[in-house]
């Protein structure tokens, strides 16, 4: 059984782990804390967060303005979600791809990329019948901030 381990301190999710084996101290990323915990991290979440230009937050991953990220996708599903209208302030109702990903700038993870964006959504959906997708790797460029953002999308084909 996978247990959640939260700092002590900030209040952070550090990652899941087991009681197995006893581990004498965890470091929080977030505040740089030190504490004692019998829980074995078996997933870090700080091993996956870097100070580069592509972040990662818990299990979700966040492009950067301006920075390429290379991800292979390997299912998908749609969430709906409730966020504010930005002309209204209202909440409204939205649908939002979300997609496995397995393998971040050709390192392996486990991680979730949600693509609220509808502009975003539509470079990804024609490869979502049969599961295209897993043949390719696809670098995608978030350019500009806010509201005005858009995405380049280069797929590539993995070699068979």
């Amino acid at each position: 059984m996978t247990h959640k381990v939260y700092c002590a301190k900030c209040k952070n999710l550090l990652g899941w782990g087991t009681r197995d084996k006893p581990q004498e101290y965890v470091r929080c990323p977030h505040c740089d804390y030190t504490f004692p915990t019998k829980i074995v991290l078996i997933e870090d979440t700080s091993l996956r967060i870097r100070r580069t230009a592509t972040y990662l937050l818990m299990n979700y991953i966040q492009l950067a303005p301006g920075v390429p990220t290379r991800m292979h996708f390997t299912d998908d599903y749609y969430v709906d979600r409730t966020i504010a209208d930005r002309e209204t302030g209202k909440p409204k109702r939205i649908r939002s791809l979300v997609m496995w990903v397995d393998e971040l700038n050709g390192e392996d993870c486990a991680r979730t990329f949600s693509i609220m964006s509808q502009k975003l959504s539509a470079h990804i959906e024609p490869f979502l019948p049969d599961k295209r997708y897993e043949g390719y790797d696809f670098i995608i460029t978030q350019m500009g901030d806010g509201f005005l953002k858009d995405w380049n999308v280069q797929p590539i084909r993995r070699p068979d």
